[in-house]
């Protein structure tokens, strides 16, 4: 008689209902489990496959039935733990109703990589905290980007970071102590000293770039400013990092300019999937040749040809670049640099090229709209040299352009994601409980009118001869804060400084016929960071 109730398959199903239950609750619910859903799929992939042929065989379905009621226990336990029982839902934060419970429709609003504003438009609806995710929060104070990131908070990088695990890199470091001591290794690559050796490579590039742009303009061709200004980055951060000068902008290598392509159309997967590191990880391992993922797992490997490459011409001091100071400083060490070059190198070509071409373009987008500000610049840099950097620094208007043009344009429009840790953060006077992802969009922070008056104007003169109309200075931080700040801002911002210089020096320009901007806006896209949309500009010498 026990027997054979507990054979039944009422006991079975109740017993495989309570399995999944008990999986979730003793297991799941604890610590991080998205660098491992491919084998989760897996796995149940396999049970379904085993219990459907074992149906076939045994002309029973028990083993399947079975499997169902155990994924469904699984999934009513995760759904009503999240809607009623979690540490989010007690604390009462605001936001949609699907996001309890689910990350998934904030998939379905960031599909068209609008990820930035559909953030922006919660912050209408819902207020400064929202609740975005069953474990998450978006924080839209302006406080908030400083209590997550600077150098006293003891929040983490979120599960967002292991995006190439298990490669290393020093972006994606989320153990403190890890990221600290790699970035330690980084450092003397961006010293004084050596910035002033790269010296020479950027403006031999901006020569380049120079001459390019000369030709457009006697030809009177039109030119989408964002690519090429991507094309310049990319060929100069490939100078920087292997003293490999990649040629796209002269169209030498095809190869390389193909490799730009594939790059760009590997990050269109992060419009709609940033939120989802877990969907992430499973398209990346099981689907490792399809389509976008195809095109990043190229671009990966075209980065390790090149840092392999490089490794093999050897510390060299006539190759002082980026890759010789981090194998001198292994080799101090004592350790293989090799594991950390190859994600490394992907980062620095990435973060190197990307952001400053991207707030370039967004500086020219921003002086076509508002002319006066050509003239401007143009009469401040009358009597200056174009390629002293301290000259340049003095500039007030130049460098305000540049600071109002990342205000609107952040490179990072969602902000890095952090994650707290065992006790939680507080800002301002909200609690966010332990273990929660916490985003802080600075496309919404640094337009907030009680930070900046008309925030969503370009008003360069709110960092010089304005400054009333900053209120909040904490909402600008475009390099990031604290111990996770862009360790190659100040070579950026030499960079954009000489580049712009140039460019205003010698040319005029302005939109095409038929062209008034708007392309740009509507058609940036936030893939985890910003993608700006074309810029169409004619060049004239003056």
């Amino acid at each position: 008689m026990i027997l054979d109730r507990l054979t039944s398959p009422e006991f079975i199903w109740a017993g495989a209902a309570l399995s999944g239950v008990a999986i979730h609750l003793g297991l799941f619910i604890r610590g991080e489990w998205h660098v491992h859903s491919p084998d989760i799929l897996c796995t149940y992939g396999a049970l379904v496959a085993v219990s459907t042929l074992a149906g076939i065989v045994y002309e029973t379905s028990l083993a399947g039935q079975a499997l169902a009621f155990h994924l469904l226990g699984l999934t009513a336990s995760i759904v009503i733990y999240r809607i009623f029982f979690h540490r989010l839902t007690r604390a009462g934060f605001p936001g949609p109703f699907w996001a309890r419970f689910t990350k998934l429709g904030h998939v379905w609003y960031s599909r068209h990589s609008k990820n930035n504003l559909y953030l922006h438009e919660l912050n209408a609806k819902y207020g400064d905290v929202v609740r975005t995710g069953p474990a998450e929060v978006t924080v839209f104070l302006p406080e908030a980007p400083e209590v997550m990131t600077s150098r006293h908070s003891n929040c983490v990088k979120a599960e967002f970071y292991d995006l190439i695990w298990p490669e290393k890199a020093l972006f994606a470091a989320r153990d403190r102590s890890v990221h600290s001591r790699r970035r330690r290794d980084w450092q003397p690559a961006f010293s004084p000293q050596a910035i002033r050796h790269y010296e020479e490579k950027v403006l031999s590039h901006i020569n380049e770039l120079d001459q390019q742009l000369e030709l457009k303009a006697k030809t009177g061709a039109v030119v989408n400013v964002t690519d090429f200004l991507l094309w310049f980055t990319f060929d100069l951060m490939g100078d920087f990092t292997f003293s490999t000068p990649f040629g796209v902008l002269k169209g030498n290598d095809p190869r390389s300019h193909e490799m730009i392509l594939q790059i760009k159309n590997a990050r269109v997967l992060l419009g709609p999937l940033t939120p989802v590191p877990w969907l992430l990880h499973i398209g990346t391992k099981l689907l490792p040749r399809v389509l976008w993922i195809k095109d990043w797992y190229e671009s990966v490997d075209w980065c390790q040809e090149q840092i392999q490459a490089r490794l093999a011409k050897g510390p060299s001091p006539e190759l002082r670049d980026l890759t010789y100071y981090i194998m001198e400083k292994e080799k101090e060490n004592k350790v293989d640099a090799g594991p950390w070059l190859r994600g490394d190198s992907l980062l620095a070509v990435l973060a190197g090229s990307e952001p400053t071409a991207q707030a370039l373009a967004a500086v020219l987008h921003e002086l076509v709209l508002h002319p006066e500000h050509i003239d401007k610049l143009h009469a401040e840099l009358a009597d200056t040299p174009l390629t002293d950097n301290n000259a340049l620094t003095e500039l007030p208007h130049l460098n305000a352009v540049i600071q109002e043009a990342m205000r609107l344009h952040p490179f990072l429009p969602t902000g890095g994601i952090r994650k707290t840790t065992d006790t939680g953060v507080t800002i301002r006077d909200v609690y966010i409980p332990p273990h929660t992802t916490v985003l802080t969009p600075l496309y919404t922070i640094s337009r907030r009118e009680d930070c900046f008056q008309q925030g969503s104007s370009f008003i360069p003169e709110r960092w010089t001869t304005r400054p009333e109309m900053v209120l909040n200075p904490a909402a600008h931080a475009p390099f990031s804060l604290g111990k996770y700040n862009c360790i190659g801002q100040h070579l950026a911002m030499r960079m954009m400084r000489y580049t712009l210089a140039r460019i205003i020096k010698k040319y005029k320009f302005c939109h095409p016929p038929g062209v008034d901007g708007r392309e740009m806006e509507g058609e940036k896209a936030d893939r985890f960071t910003s993608f700006a949309g074309p810029v169409p500009l004619v060049f004239e010498l003056r």
